[in-house]
């Protein structure tokens, strides 16, 4: 029999579990519906906000029962960007939710030998917040000034950042700061309606190691207004940063990123440090967001591996090298592959 639901309509729910998208998980008529907002264990009135054949979409109206492991969100934008979506759940449990979809991911897809694998607890940290080494946010002119954040979910409409709660503080006071520049120059800023205006996105990355700071401007078009006085504003007000470069993506994309760069000022690296080696980092080489637990995660990898002298390994999708050059001893051949011919370089 067909639910019959509409738009705004509200009824209880109790959650069972969470998906992997961290919504929550309960059944309406035995119709799957996603909770944004909910826990498991809670009883919430859910609004519906989408219609599917075989799902609905809701949001949370009214916890009438709440979960033993509901916290205040840290994050003050949270419900409002993506990126902390499980703000709202105690971070014990977030681990341990972690860990169940890995649970969950295994019993769907069953490997072979699954039922024999040893799926032990997620490791966390002992600080989950600003372990972030790298922003990476559209620009826009937002009553009157230059701003950049994040994308409300499933939209286009920019909520601007000063602070958020995974990253780190340097990239924070970085992003901030080149948007008062770009705004003091009148440095023309991407409209996607109109599809004009020059900078479209700023990345900025921090090398937790040595604090230097990378900046790509990713913009429409080869022309960047004022590059001079850009680069002196930096250099002035961002001693840090030690690497600026832009990236040209012209028109309107999915993608970020364009296939064209160039070296504005300083050097075309900054370097990081993991597990006592030294890695260089140009403009789209790939490195985890989150340094701390790559360490953590490679170390554990190195002891569950046990490389031998004469054993070979091979690194696909290598990046910069970090995983094959931090797992090998000595003399050890590592062979690396990747699409991003930067990575390959900087390896």
């Amino acid at each position: 029999m067909a639910v019959t639901v509409k738009i705004g309509q509200r009824f209880p729910l109790t959650i069972k579990r969470l998906d992997i998208n961290g919504a929550g998980i309960g059944y309406y008529q035995r119709k799957i519906t996603f909770v944004t907002g909910a826990l498991p264990q809670e009883v919430v009135v859910a609004e519906v906000t989408g219609i599917h054949d075989r799902y609905l979409e809701a949001k949370v109206h009214k916890i009438r029962t709440a979960s033993p492991n509901r916290v205040t969100p840290a994050e003050p934008l949270f419900g409002q960007i993506g990126g902390v979506e499980l703000n709202h759940l105690a971070y014990p449990a977030q681990l341990r939710f972690k860990r169940d979809v890995v649970a969950q991911s295994l019993a769907k897809f069953k490997p072979t030998g699954w039922t024999h694998y040893d799926l032990r607890p997620t490791i966390g940290m002992a600080q989950p917040t600003h372990y972030r080494n790298k922003a990476q946010f559209p620009v826009r002119v937002i009553d009157g000034h230059v701003r950049a954040g994040l994308y409300a979910p499933n939209s286009h409409h920019l909520i601007p950042l000063t602070k958020f709660l995974t990253q780190a503080p340097l990239t924070m006071k970085v992003v901030t700061t080149l948007c008062q520049i770009l705004e003091q120059l009148q440095i023309p800023i991407y409209n996607e309606k109109k599809r004009s205006g020059i900078v479209k996105t700023l990345v900025v990355r921090e090398s937790f190691a040595t604090k230097e700071v990378q900046v790509t401007f990713i913009t429409n078009s080869p022309k960047l207004p004022h590059e001079g006085e850009l680069l002196n504003g930096i250099a002035t007000q961002l001693p840090m940063v030690v690497s600026i470069a832009q990236n040209i993506n012209p028109g309107e994309t999915s993608l970020i990123w364009g296939k064209e760069s160039r070296l504005l000022a300083g050097l075309p690296y900054i370097q990081e440090t993991l597990l006592g080696r030294t890695f260089q980092l140009s403009p789209q080489a790939f490195l985890q967001l989150n340094p701390k637990q790559t360490e953590t995660l490679y170390t554990l990898a190195a002891k569950a591996l046990d490389l031998g002298p004469h054993d070979t390994l091979i690194d696909a999708y290598c990046g910069i090298g970090t995983v094959g050059i931090s797992l090998a001893k000595g003399n050890q051949p590592i062979y690396g592959m990747d699409t991003i011919a930067e990575g390959i370089a900087d390896a």
